[in-house]
């Protein structure tokens, strides 16, 4: 009874209502909002570490207040034109805040009255305003992203027809000594940093720096080594006579690097190696603009990380391998973060190919597969055959056998006119035989072949959902014997060059007499496996899809050593569970972590873990990846996993993770025991294939019904941790 009352007491002062809208209401707060804006200047996500750009321009009060205005006269412009696009509204503060800034630098020194100058700043960063929401629209289906060109156009164009002010200001500005020794160096890269907001102050660069650390430690070290190459490309041309001003501009090499590096890229030895091309190249470019334009003040502009940053996305868009340098998905993460999350998603599911499911039921033999030697070789080397099993019965007992849509989407063409040939004989003057081509939902084409004459049931332009009944298998094309053939394929017309895919969702059906099914989530079988379709199990299919919301109390106990990374956790522990607008289970334990989980097609699955999540939800991302609707006693299945950072040693460890050849641990799990009557019960095993020495040997779970896991029992190398649900107060799903 006790414990129950804890449950209520907590489960009303979090207010469960109130979770579901903490993250969204928290970026409404105005300073959370500032700060928003500010690190947008940088790519920074992080609210509290762009309150740290806003300390590093408050060093220049002027350049503050010209912020601010930038920043007001941006608000005004988006509620002008009610934009609701996030992309377009980041740009518009960035470009507006920048430009204020550069017309604050601009106006100081000129002793200009109070309105005068303000008026100044205002028209400026309105300007920039604009521009930069006409270039998002331009370029929105561009390769290259608009990033600071706004500012960069209107500055160009306030140092053209003001260049009086412009080499006062240039003058006005701090002495900025040339390097000599370590010291030296450290002084002026800091100097550089502070060039980004106009203010070549070691304080100011300093500011600057520890934002961008907050943020990202990978981004820091890509631009540190662009701003490197850029030093030494500005000295040995510096050597062949060449004199301009490169050490007040050596911030663009910094710029591009980080941008190129680990912003616009996944970081990686190859962008790193990027981020120093991107260094030689801006100052090259510096030279070129100080040469051609003239004049000091186009020292200050971003032109050359701007030029250099659009030549490299152009150039990269050029190549053919895509895995080599590999666009970053979510600008909204740090970018080491970024990196882990695309490398953990590629272990689990690989590379992002079309995913089909397997059209016929009942165990299916497959006769060839990718690369197999008789016909799937060349252009159209990515095909699966699939036949019934020869073991004993009837060898061609697949004929007649119904076929079932393996994709959604429309049908494209059809053939059913061609006779299905004796055993033994094939019809190599038509190929393909009866056919059926989809144009899949995914993208691109799917066919299958050889089926009987007569039997499609679908015409052209009727749309098809997964698992709709299609046609029938025959022997028609170049087959000699009954098969149905399945591939993927770049455009509608037979005969058109295949591509890779996966067999989605399938149980490999293993022929020893005490052999389990392996589950697959997805993935190419070889010749002379044995599959069949995972259809859904009742009980499984209830466990994973009914986890309700709601608010869980836990007490946790643990004997002998416990590992750093597990050992946040206290006797009582506490989780809520809600859904989000999507339907996403979203729960979160009080430390700050955050699991995120999605019923997909085939099974409960973890799809994010954030923050710095607690001991829960660290085993249930470990212990339960993925609960299948499939799962059967004695079901195993593979997945993958990548601990979140949880002590300060992974935090800092984390910016040289993409540098480093560590794959996510190997995973299998196991379906124990599974109940269907009223207590509704799965047991799973989870066991890492390669155990580490802060991991633990094993995990096992105990799900119940709405609740989900109910039991943990944990074994270490020299500890055990044993977790179990007290009480559960189910909530309202928001």
């Amino acid at each position: 009874m006790r414990d129950w009352v804890r449950l209520r007491w907590h489960n009303a002062r979090l207010g469960l209502p109130r979770l579901v809208t903490e993250r969204k209401e928290s970026r409404h707060h105005p300073i959370e909002r500032l700060g928003s804006a500010f690190g947008g200047i940088l790519m920074i996500g992080s609210p509290r570490a762009g309150l740290v750009v806003l300390a590093a321009a408050a060093v220049e009060p002027a350049h503050l207040i010209g912020a601010l205005l930038g920043l007001l006269m941006a608000e005004a412009f988006l509620r002008s034109i009610g934009s609701a696009d996030p992309g377009l509204q980041g740009a518009v503060r960035a470009n507006g805040i920048l430009a204020g800034i550069a017309a604050a630098w601009l106006v100081a020194p000129m002793g200009q009255p109070l309105h005068v100058a303000v008026l100044f700043i205002l028209l400026a960063s309105g300007a920039a305003a604009v521009v930069a929401a006409a270039l998002a629209r331009v370029l929105v289906h561009a390769p290259v992203p608009p990033l600071s060109a706004a500012f960069a156009i209107v500055f160009g164009i306030l140092l053209t027809i003001l260049p009086y002010w412009a080499q006062a200001a240039s003058l006005s500005d701090v002495v900025w000594p040339f390097p000599i020794g370590a010291t030296g160096w450290l002084d002026s890269f800091l100097r550089s940093m502070g060039m980004i907001l106009f203010s070549p102050r070691p304080v100011t660069g300093l500011l600057v720096l520890a934002a961008m650390m907050l943020w990202s430690r990978t981004m820091v070290l890509s631009g540190i080594v662009g701003w490197i190459f850029t030093v030494l490309t500005a000295e040995l041309l510096s050597g062949f006579g060449f004199q301009w001003m490169w050490l007040i501009s050596a911030h663009n090499g910094f710029i591009a690097g980080m941008l190129l590096g680990a912003v616009i890229y996944l970081p990686g030895w190859t962008t790193l190696f990027i981020s120093a091309l991107a260094g030689v190249s801006a100052s090259i470019l510096t030279l070129v603009t100080q040469t051609g334009f003239g004049g000091t003040g186009w020292a200050f502009q971003p032109l050359p990380a701007l030029i250099t940053i659009w030549v490299a996305i152009l150039a990269l868009s050029a190549r053919s391998v895509p895995h080599a340098v590999v666009t970053s998905q979510r600008r909204d993460l740090p970018p080491e973060y970024a990196w882990k999350r695309a490398m953990l998603a590629e272990a689990r599911f690989g590379a992002p190919e079309p995913l089909v499911a397997v059209p016929l039921s009942g165990t299916l033999m497959i006769g060839q597969s990718f690369g197999g030697p008789l016909s799937h070789r060349g252009a159209w080397s990515h095909g699966l055959d699939f036949e019934f099993p020869h073991d004993g019965g009837a060898p061609h007992g697949i004929y007649g056998a119904r076929v079932y849509c393996p994709v959604a989407g429309v049908v494209e063409l059809i053939c059913d006119g061609i006779d299905d040939n004796p055993i033994g004989v094939s019809n190599y003057s038509q190929n393909w035989g009866n056919h059926v081509v989809i144009r899949m939902d995914q993208g691109f084409w799917l066919m299958l072949a050889h089926l009987g004459r007569g039997s499609i049931v679908v015409g052209p332009g009727q749309r098809v959902a997964v698992g709709q009944e299609l046609a029938s298998v025959g022997n028609s094309g170049r087959s000699p014997t009954p098969h149905l053939h399945m591939h993927v394929q770049a455009g509608p017309l037979a005969g058109a060059p295949t591509l890779p895919f996966k067999l989605a969702n399938y149980l490999l059906v293993a022929t020893g007499p005490d052999a389990s099914p392996i589950w697959i989530q997805g993935g190419v079988p070889e010749a002379g496996q044995w599959v069949r379709a995972a259809l859904r199990v009742p009980a499984g299919f209830s466990l994973a899809s009914g986890l309700a919301p709601g608010v869980a109390l836990w007490r946790v106990t643990s004997t002998g050593r416990i590992p750093a990374r597990f050992a946040r956790f206290s006797p009582s522990e506490y989780l809520s569970t809600t859904l989000d607008p999507a339907g996403n289970h979203c729960v979160t334990d009080g430390r700050g972590g955050r699991l995120v989980m999605r019923a997909d097609v085939d099974g409960l699955r973890v799809h994010e873990i954030e923050g710095r999540p607690g001991l829960l939800l660290l085993l249930w991302s470990m212990g339960l990846p993925i609960i299948p609707y499939c799962a059967t006693p004695g079901l195993t299945w593979n997945d993958r996993y990548s601990p979140p950072p949880v002590t300060w040693g992974d935090f800092v460890g984390a910016a040289i993770l993409p540098y480093l050849s560590r794959a996510p641990l190997k995973l299998q799990l196991r379906c124990t025991a599974i109940s269907d009557d009223a207590s509704r019960e799965m047991l799973v095993e989870s066991r890492v294939m390669a155990p580490v020495d802060d991991g633990p040997v094993s995990i096992k779970a105990r799900i119940a019904a709405l609740k989900g896991p109910v039991a943990w029992d944990v074994q270490f190398s020299r500890g055990t941790i044993v977790a179990e649900l007290v009480a559960f107060e189910p909530g309202m799903p928001a």
